[in-house]
């Protein structure tokens, strides 16, 4: 059975405004108006045209698509947090369980205003895999075999904090996100022995469940976002981003 399971987390304090930025009673207004603003977009938006389902999909398909050596969800540092992005949203990596290492510190460098897709939680369940027992019961639908395999892995989260230079996301429990019918991914092969021995590096089907949030754009200089996410098992994880925030997008495909 394939339980893909990444609990992640980080941490959070202030906004500096960019240097190149002249002070101004504009520019204060500006950082007034950001500063009071909601943190992440509601759980039931449609940021860019698409709902947190959507979203949370195109975060596993760009997850396991990377491979091991620099797959961002192992990286600790943040050197690896621009590969394979694409879009017009920048995806925040988790971390696979580091293993007694209670805080997690990266810096990565990401356009100006872009949403920013974090998941605090979450565990993908595909198929096929190399064991013959893995197979749905007679007269079971694979999505709801799927979804049933690591539903106890989300529901076994017990404490969960996102914030954005020291604003938090309110209700983050409000932002599980679960498949609503099986898709399909193709994960790189390099990831069968570290991290899903499911992997057959061509189109798989897949349900995923887990929290995912869509966070506002950040303007120019420097932020810091805070991303804990605790277990019933006793994970307890924070992943403390530090973002340089560039003032043009990076031109993606």
């Amino acid at each position: 059975m394939t339980k893909l399971a990444s609990l992640l987390a980080v941490a959070a304090a202030s906004c500096a405004v960019d240097a190149a930025d002249p002070p101004s009673s504009v520019a204060t207004a500006v950082q007034a108006e950001h500063d009071a603003g909601p943190v992440a977009f509601p759980p039931g938006a449609r940021p860019l045209g698409h709902d947190l389902v959507e979203w949370s999909q195109r975060w596993w398909r760009w997850i396991d698509a990377q491979p091991a050596d620099h797959n961002p969800m192992f990286d600790l540092t943040g050197a690896d947090c621009e590969v394979g992005q694409h879009g017009d949203v920048f995806f925040l990596a988790s971390v696979v369980d580091p293993g007694g290492v209670a805080t997690v510190a990266r810096r990565c460098t990401i356009p100006a205003h872009e949403p920013i897709l974090v998941s605090p939680g979450g565990a993908l369940n595909d198929f096929p895999c190399p064991d013959p027992s893995f197979v749905p019961a007679p007269g079971q639908s694979l999505y709801d075999f799927l979804r049933l395999g690591i539903a106890p892995i989300v529901d076994a989260v017990t404490a969960m904090t996102v914030s954005v230079d020291g604003r938090a996301v309110p209700d983050p429990f409000a932002y599980r996100t679960t498949s609503r019918h099986v898709f399909t991914f193709t994960g790189d092969l390099s990831l069968v022995p570290v991290f899903d021995s499911c992997i057959t590096g061509t189109p798989q089907r897949a349900v995923a469940d887990g929290y995912f949030m869509m966070l506002h754009g950040l303007d120019r200089g420097t932020h810091h976002l805070t991303v804990r996410s605790a277990d019933a098992g006793g994970t307890d994880v924070t992943i403390d981003w530090t973002f340089d925030v560039a003032g043009v997008r990076r031109g993606y495909d």
